[in-house]
């Protein structure tokens, strides 16, 4: 399996919930479209971003299908889950096809043992001078 990493995006966020643990209340929002480089290449470029209150991140990723990848389905996170610091979680994805069907199960790595193809969202928590930040994606 070939696997590519972005270089991530970072956010800072200081609100607690009555726990007193921090909490990201916002909405993780992103376009994906088909683009043409220079040599006439079709490929995808992935816009997202964290959005709040308290302003925005966002950055734009490259994604190289492979050739025949003719049908692809969303992938999302299907309830709200706690992740302790240095770890992540799967929230978003696409998953695709060279077949005429494809299989989705009720998460998304269930999903992603059965894909063709797959592109996904992982968000991942550290502590940096008590704050936490959001910087792997």
């Amino acid at each position: 399996m070939k696997t590519n990493y972005s270089s991530g995006m970072g956010t800072t966020f200081q609100g607690k919930n009555n726990q007193g643990e921090y909490q990201y209340d916002g909405d993780f929002v992103y376009s994906l479209q088909d683009r043409y480089d220079l040599n006439g290449t079709v490929y995808s470029e992935l816009v997202y971003a964290f959005v709040s209150e308290s302003g925005y991140a966002s950055t734009a990723v490259r994604v190289d299908k492979p050739v025949g990848i003719n049908m692809t389905r969303e992938m999302r996170m299907q309830q709200k889950e706690k992740i302790p610091l240095d770890e992540s979680a799967l929230v978003w994805g696409l998953q695709g096809t060279d077949k005429q069907q494809m299989l989705s199960y009720s998460s998304i790595a269930e999903t992603l043992q059965s894909a063709k193809w797959a592109m996904v969202v992982r968000i991942g928590f550290n502590e940096i001078n008590s704050l936490r930040y959001m910087p792997r994606i």
